[in-house]
């Protein structure tokens, strides 16, 4: 099996399996494999020469492994949020990477940087960890250049509707108010493509057009 909720087995060649991860663009990489235990979620890798960020966790398959040892594996995990960290052990046991969590979703032991707080955090000069409480009171979102990595707290509209950003009301585990607060947030910040764990991506023409696109979000949020 090869996705969630498939019952017939693909027989999918090794060329297939050894493309991913897939660029996406010039330094950021979507993993696929995504876990049964982490719903479906995605996850990516932004290649940087001071250090790989796998940001949530894909399926530890050797294949994806060996890949992204190709790519220069892994200096340090963050996880988005609690609902996505499923198989996290694997991959920094095998890496030997730090792993990065806020402490209101109640981290495990394991884990070697806890972020407190609603402070943005510079992990490095083009990584801000961005608290974003209201999915789960714990919730973050990471910033790395004009990509916005948001877990479970934005997505984009489907391919075919006008590109918008979406919050999810119905998978709001902590406070939709508190999700609103966070969008209001976010408008300090310049970012023109969002990669969520679920949905489809959202690119905007440059950091003001997202952020239109967030302040209709924000207008909508009431209704």
């Amino acid at each position: 099996m090869h996705a969630i909720g498939q019952t017939v087995r693909d027989n999918l060649t090794a060329e297939v399996l050894d493309a991913f991860p897939i660029r996406l663009n010039d330094n950021i990489y979507f993993c696929g494999f995504a876990s049964e235990h982490t719903y479906g979620a995605a996850s990516y890798l932004i290649q940087r020469d001071e250090g790989n960020i796998l940001v949530d966790v894909p399926r530890f398959f050797s294949r994806l492994v060996r890949n992204i040892e190709r790519l220069g594996g892994i200096s340090r995990i963050f996880l988005t949020h609690r609902d996505d960290i499923a198989g996290h052990e694997d991959w920094a046991r095998h890496f030997g990477c730090r792993r990065i969590m806020h402490t209101l979703d109640h981290p495990p032991s394991t884990i070697e940087m806890i972020i407190e707080g609603e402070n943005q955090l510079y992990l490095a000069d083009d990584l801000i960890a961005i608290p974003t409480p209201g999915h789960t009171r714990g919730s973050m979102c990471l910033l790395h250049k004009q990509t916005l990595f948001s877990g479970d707290h934005l997505a984009g509209t489907q391919p075919g509707q006008q590109a918008e950003l979406l919050s999810f009301r119905d998978a709001c585990w902590y406070s939709w108010a508190e999700v609103k607060r966070s969008n209001q947030r976010l408008l300090d910040y310049d970012f023109s493509r969002v990669l969520p764990g679920h949905g489809y991506r959202f690119e905007a023409a440059g950091a003001d057009a997202a952020r239109a696109a967030l302040r209709r979000l924000i207008g909508r949020m009431d209704s």
